[in-house]
């Protein structure tokens, strides 16, 4: 399978987590922001102990610029939810464990506007049966409700993508399988955020027996509180890039469109965003030839799924590319990051700039370390215009790193860091602060195969 979607995909495998009780470690803040250079590294934090492994699975920033890390962490020999909350100055706030269930792991957290944290997990509850968690913090670590839905016999529920929408609804996506040869896709949910369930769980099926992972899927909701979802289905012996529009108010499925590619043989998509009356999606185009060759893919719709632009490039050409995070700005430029590589040579970070119609690249810049290689796997632009990219930097002896870029609005490189945390390194996501700092989450094995969950803050 691709490089880069194999990456993609790795992140919803780790539900398992076989550990026993431990402490929380953290190093200690290497700056105070108000004095540390841009690009300097502000501080570094670990969450987990030879006794305790733990896995940071998202990253979310709230107000007053507190951030949230979830995942998983040890408690009693199982691995069990994990949310814990850092203030702007990197001091932990709070951890909590959910420990109703035999074992989980959260897929995705985010904040409301009054503070309040969510979390979507997947679980495994004490009958053997799965399903899925909603739980929803207060600021102060108090645990104010907590929802699950377990997947029928024979049948698997997995957590996928959270999102908290301008009237603070709560919307839960999630994959479906059906096993047994019966039909799989993705389920969604609505809550309220005192936890009354608007709808759901819904479940919408893509194709038969095809065994979908929850990091293909995008999720967004418009302005209006309805919901797209965009992943790829099995149809005519392919795959396709797919996106589903959900009516916000009763969870009907309104629209769905299949992507038929022009220049590849299949074809999914990666990541979405809403921007003012329409929105966009990246994705992949690949050939299924003797040796499949992978290119990148955007697409933009309107709030009626009626496609008003495309662009494909790289599919069956020696050098691939695949692309993964997105932005649009106010007047309808689309910025994209990912991975370009040729053959078994290393990656290189991709970022460019297109116009609204997609028709001219205004600009495109490589990035490849000293040592080894790289890809840009998380997109974030701020107020400013100045654009941020997340990944991974590994290879060619040196170890794995989590890799931070910042560029100008017309392109330029200001500045780059990796950090390696003496170990294997998978980041999970990307984001810009209220308060100076840009940061970045995931995890790290160190070579005891120690697992923790890293949050790392540098100043803008």
């Amino acid at each position: 399978m691709r490089a880069v979607r194999g990456s993609l995909r790795e992140s919803s495998r780790r539900l398992a987590v076989v550990v026993v009780l431990g402490a929380l470690s953290v190093l200690p803040a290497v700056a105070d922001v108000r004095a540390a250079k841009p690009g300097e590294l502000l501080y570094a934090k670990r969450i987990g102990s030879r006794q305790a492994s733990a896995l940071g699975c998202a990253v979310a920033g709230g107000p007053g610029g507190a951030t949230a890390v979830a995942g998983t962490q040890a408690l009693r020999g199982a691995g069990r939810p994990m949310v814990a909350k850092y203030s702007n100055t990197g001091k932990r706030v709070w951890r909590r464990r959910y420990a109703r269930v035999a074992e989980g792991e959260v897929a995705d957290v985010a904040f409301d506007r009054t503070g309040d944290i969510y979390a979507a997990a997947s679980f495994r509850a004490r009958s053997g049966r799965d399903g899925i968690l909603i739980l929803k913090y207060g600021p102060r670590g108090g645990l104010r409700w907590a929802r699950s839905h377990r997947a029928g016999f024979g049948q698997t529920y997995e957590a996928a993508k959270l999102v908290v929408d301008r009237r603070g609804g709560v919307i839960v996506l999630g994959t479906s399988e059906g096993g047994w040869d019966g039909p799989s896709g993705v389920v969604v949910l609505k809550y309220r955020k005192n936890g009354e369930r608007v709808w759901g769980p819904v479940r919408c099926d893509l194709d038969p027996g095809y065994n979908r992972s929850s990091a293909d899927l995008a999720l967004a909701v418009d302005h209006a509180g309805d919901i797209y979802v965009a992943g790829s289905a099995w149809a005519a012996g392919r795959e396709n890039a797919v996106i589903l529009k959900i009516d916000g108010a009763d969870g009907t499925e309104r629209i769905r469109r299949l992507y038929e590619p022009r220049n590849g043989d299949s074809s999914s998509f990666h990541h979405l965003t809403v921007h003012g009356s329409g929105l966009a999606a990246t994705g992949s185009v690949w050939t299924e030839d003797s040796a499949t060759s992978e290119g990148g893919l955007i697409v933009k719709f309107d709030l009626d799924l009626q496609e008003e632009c495309r662009r494909e490039w790289g599919a069956g050409n020696a050098t691939e590319e695949a692309v993964t995070g997105l932005v649009v700005d106010r007047g309808g430029d689309v910025f994209v990051t990912g991975a370009r590589w040729r053959a078994e040579g290393p990656g290189r970070v991709v970022i460019m700039r297109l116009n609204g119609g997609l028709s001219k690249v205004l600009w495109k810049r490589i990035y490849r370390p000293a040592r080894g290689g790289a890809g840009g796997w998380h997109l974030v632009r701020d107020r400013s215009g100045d654009l941020w990219v997340g990944g991974l930097a590994s290879g060619a002896g040196a170890p794995d790193r989590f890799i931070v870029l910042k560029y100008s609005p017309s392109g330029a490189l200001r500045w780059v860091r990796t950090w390696s945390g003496g170990g294997d390194v998978y980041p999970v996501g990307l984001l810009v602060g209220t308060r100076g700092g840009v940061y970045i989450g995931g995890s790290v094995k160190d070579g005891r195969g120690v697992s923790r969950a890293v949050l790392l803050k540098y100043r803008r």
